[in-house]
């Protein structure tokens, strides 16, 4: 029969053991924002000039779009 110090210790033992666990998870998901932040950092690194990439897309879609309401504007507007 196990005493109450036994039964407390294999209790302690299991929680130890669910604490280390929790502790690598925690070292491995560290690790992998860590990997995302350096790959992100690299982006940032890449574009240079993020606001001419943006505003040179939002050029080309809005050309699109202007290109697009001029072409079936009047087909549309004709119904």
């Amino acid at each position: 029969m196990m005493t109450s110090t036994e039964r407390d210790i294999g209790r302690l033992e299991a929680v130890a053991a669910s604490l280390e666990k929790q502790n690598a998870d925690l070292k491995a998901e560290l690790a992998e924002l860590r990997d995302e932040l350096r790959e992100i950092k690299e982006l940032i690194a890449e574009i240079k000039g993020g606001s001419k990439v943006v505003l040179w897309a939002g050029g080309l879609i809005s050309g699109g779009i202007g290109a697009a309401i001029f072409k079936y504007g009047a087909i549309i507007l004709a119904r």
